[in-house]
């Protein structure tokens, strides 16, 4: 039986945001939302869907993106 990566959601967020170079403090005011806030959704271990779109969004991505780093974190 082989051990699959779990990969938590705030994990891959905080990892597109650094790949793009976006502070957390820019990609809060993006959405509208403090980067306290922001910083609690990177140690989310679910985030919906509607606000993984905002955040995709935020950091001026794509979702394309976002599964490529998804998919690298899971190598």
């Amino acid at each position: 039986m082989s051990a699959e990566k779990m990969v938590i959601p705030g994990e891959l967020v905080r990892r597109l945001r650094n790949s793009k170079g976006v502070k957390q403090s820019v990609a809060a005011k993006r959405m509208y939302i403090s980067q306290q806030a922001f910083s609690k959704l990177e140690s989310a271990e679910n985030i919906s869907m509607p606000k993984l779109l905002l955040v995709i969004a935020a950091l001026e991505s794509s979702q394309h993106e976002f599964e490529i780093i998804k998919n690298f974190t899971l190598l």
